[in-house]
């Protein structure tokens, strides 16, 4: 595969949604003409509000160089984020006419979880709570389900992610099940598999941390803080040594939650993914033959909070 696949190719990375406006007005027509009824099944593919990260890189020339800031591990919204993704909340519920989709899948990074949650969680103002079909329970919130096959390109400190039991306190209002459902290993869920069982990462100081029942967890909430720094640290190194995410191995990841998604093609009306801006370009990317008989591959590369209409 091209090397144009990778996220240092791609245009600025954390712009601010530019092209919301134009793009929403698109999918607002197509919604005027679909019934929920014998139509096929709309995926809207939404990337993450503006990350610390996204603030990060734009401030530096080489966003592989040394790392300095622990805070961009598995990267968390900044203000302006929210702010993005409470705008998005408004276009999205006018689009959708108010009515909650079908199925909402959110990869488990931090920063994903976070926008999925401002646009589809419990919110102040009742004008933009979700309604759902054939369901006159008003107090109901969407379901949103884990995806981890959307997790980001493993490339950066941002893509080392928090562990199921830090996501399962940090995120209390997800069914708290689906953190062991989904995420497994429980503190490696985000290496690809060549990665996850190699000796290496079989991080015994974190095992304290992963054992600890509940309420010990909450008491301890700054050692497990620690606890996960000094692991996500360790991985990021390992990570640098042992190799990133390689292209064959995005491509298995791709065709998995290609699958997936067949799989609920004609169950849902509406379904509604949170990802990431260079896992989006990879799921849209089509290979083009040059004149010269080279192939390359082109994508669509989302600004922070850009929705797209995606058909398999």
């Amino acid at each position: 595969m091209s090397r144009a696949w990778r996220r240092d190719l791609h245009r600025d990375d954390g712009g601010g949604g530019g092209r919301c406006c134009s793009l929403f007005l698109a999918l607002a027509q197509h919604a005027a003409m679909s019934t929920p009824s014998g139509q096929p099944t709309r995926f809207l593919l939404i990337r993450h509000a503006e990350s610390h990260w996204n603030v990060w890189r734009r401030g530096v020339e080489d966003p592989r160089a040394a790392d300095p800031s622990e805070g961009l591990f598995d990267a968390m919204i900044t203000e302006r984020g929210r702010e993005q993704a409470h705008q998005l909340r408004a276009s999205l519920h006018g689009m959708l006419q108010g009515v909650a989709p079908d199925l909402i899948l959110s990869s488990p990074l931090t920063r994903a979880l976070e926008t999925a949650l401002l646009v589809f969680g419990d919110h102040h103002d009742a004008a933009l709570a979700w309604r759902f079909r054939d369901d006159d329970d008003d107090d109901k919130l969407p379901r949103i389900e884990l995806a981890p096959e959307v997790r980001e390109l493993l490339e950066d400190t941002c893509d080392i992610g928090s562990s199921a039991i830090e996501l399962k306190t940090r995120f209390p209002s997800i069914s708290g099940h689906q953190f062991e459902q989904y995420l497994q290993p429980a503190d490696r869920w985000y290496l690809p598999p060549r990665l996850r069982e190699h000796p290496l990462f079989v991080d015994h100081e974190s095992s304290h941390a992963e054992s600890m029942p509940e309420a010990a967890a909450d008491e301890h909430e700054d050692s497990r803080t620690a606890q996960e720094r000094r692991r996500q640290r360790r991985h990021w190194e390992l990570v640098r040594t042992l190799g990133r995410e390689s292209d064959d191995e995005v491509a298995q990841r791709l065709a998995a939650f290609r699958e997936r998604l067949r799989s609920l093609e004609g169950r849902y009306s509406t379904v509604v993914v949170f990802g990431h801006g260079t896992f989006f370009w990879h799921l849209t990317a089509r290979k083009v033959v040059q004149l010269d008989g080279e192939a390359e591959s082109f994508g669509t590369y989302l600004d922070n909070c850009e929705v797209l209409e995606f058909s398999l």
